[in-house]
């Protein structure tokens, strides 16, 4: 090239390909030493490299355009034979994090289970907070549900823990546990029942947790069964009622 690349852009591609470099060297530590890292910090650093390398790409696009009216025949095909390993790189990366989660899943893959669920507080059905708008989802995207009662897990689980009642009502922007119950509603409050309150008729209440029809006392720790349809999926039950 016989014209001098602009200061800008070689400052920003130098920056971005010492992110990628550091990204990937990274990576690579984190396949060697995966069992000191974490299956969270290479699942960064995955999405570090992707963000990394579509700027590197972008960079020398705008770099090949700039100079497309001055560049040799040596130039272009350096630019392009650079733009192939680039893209070859954010592709094999891409793909062998995908397997690389997958095979340290404790689901070996991804996962749709289902649970129905129904709530009651003093002998009273509990409407539960709706979604609003296109997304049509209550929660997250691993953890959530459709304005159907039922919990929906998908995804890949890297502990079976995710796929807890807890981890749901957390989600959702609530809690359970033996000791509380909090809720957020269809009128968009948020209730909090805890043992010992009381009911409208005066009697103190307990929180209660059935699965298919017999009691649980895992309460949010239950881990909910392994299966796309109910049944044999799970059907919870939580009450908050007077002890009889």
């Amino acid at each position: 090239m016989s014209e001098k690349i602009p200061i800008y852009i070689v400052f920003f591609h130098n920056i971005i390909m010492k992110k990628l470099i550091t990204a990937a060297s990274l990576l690579l530590t984190a396949g060697i030493a995966s069992a000191h890292m974490g299956e969270e910090a290479a699942r960064f650093y995955f999405f570090d490299i992707f963000l990394y390398g579509i700027a590197a790409l972008i960079v020398l696009s705008l770099l090949a355009i700039h100079y497309r009216g001055s560049m040799t025949k040596t130039e272009k095909k350096a630019v392009f034979i650079l733009y192939v390993v680039i893209t070859a790189a954010i592709t094999l990366y891409m793909a062998g994090g995908t397997v690389y989660l997958n095979l340290t899943s404790a689901t070996g893959g991804p996962v749709h289970w289902h649970a129905d669920f129904e709530i009651w507080i003093c002998g009273e059905k509990l409407s539960i907070i709706e979604s609003e708008g296109f997304e049509n989802k209550v929660g997250e995207t691993q953890l959530h549900h459709h304005n159907d009662l039922r919990i929906h897990v998908e995804g890949v689980l890297q502990h079976m823990d995710e796929a807890s009642v807890g981890e749901f009502f957390r989600s959702i922007g609530g809690e359970f546990t033996e000791d509380e119950l909090t809720v957020p509603l269809a009128d968009k409050s948020v209730r909090t029942w805890r043992n010992g309150d009381r009911c409208p008729d005066g009697k103190p209440g307990k929180i209660r947790f059935f699965i298919n029809g017999k009691e649980n006392f895992d309460f949010g720790k239950y881990i909910i069964a392994p299966y796309p349809d109910v049944p044999p999926g799970d059907f919870l039950n939580i009450t908050f009622a007077t002890e009889r």
